[in-house]
């Protein structure tokens, strides 16, 4: 059988961690198997394992993907120049709370007291990523004098860091009132940082 050039290799990679997310959001990562997978892209475990080392190593593919789709979406408001800086600060604080919601069933699996590399991992993607998207929003919201700062890139990694926190402690959480609580725990810290123009409502 001839070796698949380097470009087919990638896109059939793509294809088995496009899948993946839609399983492990559909039916939670430990409820899908790696035979369910092979199987639903069509191709041999041998296959599978060329590309993964591990159910693990695919979590983190798929974990990167959804990273670099969050990204997409906070950039495409970041673009948006036709906006009021508040406005886009807003939006992007939103953008990355809704994917976060959405995507809950996976990270709830990272932030797994089991999974502490895992996390450790995909959380400095996260930081790398997202950093210079949210502190070149406070900086241009301080010269514009909307916002008052120390230092824009500690605050955009301290901002990331409340969010990291409260993401987890809504995973751990199953109880409404308790969601709702930490949410208006999480504004109110918010507040402190930002303008209440900057804060966008959270889905509980």
């Amino acid at each position: 059988m001839p070796r698949l050039s380097k470009a087919a290799a990638q896109e059939r990679e793509k294809r088995i961690v496009e899948r993946a997310e839609k399983l492990f959001i559909q039916d939670g990562y430990d409820n899908t198997t790696v035979d369910r997978l092979v199987s639903e892209v069509k191709i041999s475990k041998g296959t599978y394992y060329y590309h993964f080392d591990s159910k693990e190593d695919l979590l983190i593919a798929v974990s990167d993907k959804l990273i670099s789709d969050t990204s997409d979406k906070l950039l495409a408001v970041y673009v948006r120049k036709d906006q009021d800086i508040i406005w886009r600060i807003r939006n992007v604080l939103k953008a990355y709370h809704d994917d976060f919601f959405r995507n809950r069933d996976i990270w709830k699996h990272l932030y797994h007291w089991r999974n502490v590399a895992l996390y450790s991992r995909v959380a400095h993607i996260c930081m790398k990523r997202f950093t210079p998207i949210l502190e070149d929003l406070l900086a241009e919201a301080m010269a514009a004098g909307k916002l008052e700062l120390p230092h824009p890139r500690e605050a955009a990694e301290s901002l990331l860091v409340l969010f990291d926190s409260t993401s987890k402690q809504l995973c751990a959480r199953t109880d409404h009132a308790r969601r709702v609580r930490i949410l208006q725990t999480f504004r109110y810290l918010l507040k402190r940082i930002l303008r209440e123009e900057c804060i966008p409502e959270f889905e509980a």
